[in-house]
C-alpha cells in the first residue's frame, strides 16, 4: 500500500511539473536573431533606387548628372558604399511621428496598431558578423572611412515587436537631406518578410 501510495503522489508531482514547465515555455517570449532579420531583408528596406541615380535621395541636380555634356546617360559606378549605424535605438522625436502617423492612417492603424500598443520598443547593436556586402552596397559602419561611391547614410531606429510582426523606422541621409520610413514585417513560414511601409517624414 505505501508503495502503490508513494507511486501515486510521484505520478501527481510529474504531471503538475509538466503542466509548470509547458506554461513557462507558452509564456516565454519567442527569441529571434534582430540582426539576421536586418541583413536577411537588407536590399528591400534599403531599395535599389541607388543602382540607377548613385544616391539614395533624389536631389534637384540628379537628373542634370544623369547625362553628361553629349547627352548620352551616365551609369553609376559599382559597388555603392553605403555608411550603416550600428546602434538600433528609440528616438522619443520618431516616437511622436509614428503616432501621429497611426493617429491620421485608420487604415495602417487597424493592420498593425497591436504593435504599436501592445509591442514594447528594443535598443540592440549591430555586430560584427552583419555583412560587409550585400547586393550592390558596400557596408561600413565606421564614418570615418572614406568610402567610394558614396549613395548615403542608412539609420534604423524604434524596433518593436508584437507576435509575429516587427516594426521599425528606416533613415536615409544624403548630406542634409533625410527620409524616413515606418517598415513592417511579418513572419510567415518561419521567414521575415517585409509586408508594408509609410513615409513619415522628407526633409
Amino acid at each position: 500500500m505505501e508503495k502503490v501510495g508513494f507511486l501515486k503522489i510521484n505520478r501527481i508531482l510529474i504531471f503538475y511539473m509538466t503542466i509548470t514547465f509547458c506554461f513557462l515555455l507558452s509564456c516565454k517570449k519567442e527569441s529571434i536573431n534582430k540582426e539576421a532579420v536586418i541583413a536577411d531583408n537588407f536590399i528591400q528596406l534599403v531599395d535599389t533606387f541607388a543602382y540607377k541615380t548613385g544616391t539614395f535621395i533624389p536631389v534637384p541636380f540628379i537628373e542634370e548628372e544623369k547625362f553628361d555634356s553629349n547627352k548620352k546617360q551616365i551609369i553609376p559606378k559599382v559597388p555603392f558604399s553605403v555608411n550603416l549605424v550600428d546602434s538600433i535605438v528609440y528616438d522619443k522625436i520618431i516616437s511622436r511621428d509614428i503616432n501621429d502617423l497611426f493617429s491620421k492612417n485608420s487604415k495602417l492603424d487597424k493592420l498593425y496598431g497591436e504593435i504599436l500598443r501592445k509591442g514594447k520598443y528594443e535598443n540592440f547593436q549591430l555586430t560584427s558578423h552583419f555583412p560587409k556586402s550585400i547586393g550592390k552596397y558596400n557596408i561600413y559602419t565606421d564614418s570615418s572611412i572614406e568610402k567610394p561611391n558614396f549613395v548615403g547614410e542608412i539609420e534604423l531606429c524604434n524596433f518593436k515587436m508584437y507576435e509575429n510582426k516587427i516594426m521599425l523606422v528606416l533613415i536615409k541621409s544624403v548630406g542634409h537631406s533625410k527620409r524616413a520610413d515606418l517598415i513592417i514585417f511579418k513572419k510567415t513560414n518561419n521567414l521575415w518578410k517585409i509586408i508594408d511601409r509609410a513615409n513619415l517624414f522628407v526633409s
